[in-house]
């Protein structure tokens, strides 16, 4: 009976090992199980609808959620302070009082945060606010989409991007948006790696699309690309207006390429420096644009080393294409037809080369001017100009003209 006693104890004993070793197994096992759950769930969609507050629902936003804002129209401001896409399904945000009960109505309808990455903003429409529709004015944001926006009627800036020379943004796109009746279109100041494109700038009190460098900024603003944009009906600034103001900093690889500029007061694509004490930009490329009837220079390039002017067409404006302060840019198959003064015109810059381009119908064809030096003009196609086809005022040197096709010449 002893022995019976004790084997029935010892079983009783590997029963309760066993017992509790399943129950470990089933306890990590639901532990491993709820964590490959966890690890499932991705970013959410969220909803807004009239009269919630869209900040309320950004601020229980995670990481990555999509928020969007249904049909309705919405008097409130929206700052952005992490990586999220806030997307407008027929939503318009008006900036007229009174704002939406339990929200916040400011000068500004979108504002997104200094270091923010990864936002989407997408398929608003944004209408009457004091000063700027969409922006980001401080140090520095990165990887920012702006795409399929409706931008209208701004006291100030339908988007506006930069600081004061205190750091980069980064990688935006800006695509598709309808801009109209802004005191300035788009605005990128200290952007690197930025894409505007598709966009339609009209009506802008000063420009359409404007991209530079802050008077004090001490960083390079590089890889800006404008891309068949449409800009019209600026009032006071040209259509699109490349600025570099900084004694330090430099403003280099921009490309303006594909876009249509007209009915501008003043020029149609500018790029320049603000003062003879501020650097040249660099590797500027200008190329397939159609710009017409603009109250200034179609083309007008003021401080610029290195670059390229090719197959833009340019007509009906007070100069076809002026290459100013500038060397080493080539100009080159251009169509410039009908304007109203010079078609091509060479002032105070050396190095440069005018080859291969039609110039006809203005009033001066090809003209080297102000001390203009070491320029080629070569393979020319300039007949039909009512003063001269070829002007040279001789107060330059070694300029080479050759193999131009041509009725006039002033020498």
């Amino acid at each position: 009976m002893e022995k019976s006693g004790h084997i029935s104890t010892n079983a009783k004993r590997s029963s309760k090992l066993l017992a509790a070793l399943i129950l470990a197994a089933i306890l990590v096992l639901s532990i491993v199980f709820i964590t490959i759950q966890l690890q499932k769930v991705g970013p959410t969609t969220k909803d807004v609808y009239p009269g919630q507050s869209i900040q309320a629902v950004l601020d229980s936003a995670s990481l990555g959620d999509t928020i969007i804002v249904h049909e309705g129209e919405y008097h409130q401001s929206v700052v952005v302070t992490k990586s999220i896409s806030l997307i407008g399904d027929k939503a318009i945000l008006n900036g007229t009082s009174p704002a939406d009960p339990g929200t916040t109505l400011t000068f500004d309808a979108i504002t997104i945060d200094e270091g923010v990455s990864d936002v989407t903003i997408k398929g608003f429409e944004i209408m009457d606010y004091s000063y700027y529709g969409i922006q980001a004015w401080n140090n520095g944001t990165s990887n920012i989409e702006i795409i399929n926006n409706v931008i209208h009627d701004m006291g100030g800036t339908a988007i506006s991007v930069g600081n004061d020379g205190t750091g980069f943004h980064e990688n935006w796109f800006i695509h598709n948006n309808t801009i109209y009746r802004n005191e300035i279109g788009i605005y990128v100041a200290h952007g690197k790696n930025v894409v505007i494109s598709n966009n339609i700038a009209d009506e802008s009190f000063w420009s359409g699309i404007w991209v530079g460098i802050e008077p004090d900024s001490t960083f390079n603003s590089e890889h800006i690309e404008v891309i068949n944009n449409t800009v019209t009906n600026a009032e006071y600034g040209a259509g699109i207006y490349v600025l570099s103001s900084s004694e330090e900093a430099e403003l280099k690889d921009i490309t303006i390429t594909g876009n249509t500029v007209s009915d501008c007061s003043t020029d149609g694509i500018v790029v320049l420096k603000l003062s003879e004490e501020c650097r040249n930009s660099r590797d500027v490329f200008i190329s397939d644009n159609r710009v017409d009837n603009n109250g200034g220079a179609g083309i007008l390039l003021e401080g610029v080393s290195y670059g390229k002017v090719l197959e833009n067409e340019v007509t009906n404006s007070r100069d076809g294409i002026i290459v100013f302060d500038s060397n080493h840019i080539i100009v080159k198959r251009n169509m410039v037809t009908d304007n109203f003064v010079d078609g091509i015109e060479i002032n105070s810059a050396d190095n440069n080369k005018v080859i291969d381009n039609i110039v006809k119908d203005n009033r001066w064809g090809i003209v080297l001017v102000d001390g203009s030096s070491y320029n080629i003009v070569m393979f020319n196609e300039a007949k039909g100009n009512i003063a001269y086809d070829l002007s040279d005022d001789k107060t330059g040197t070694n300029n080479i003209w050759e193999f131009n096709i041509y009725d006039t010449k002033d020498w």
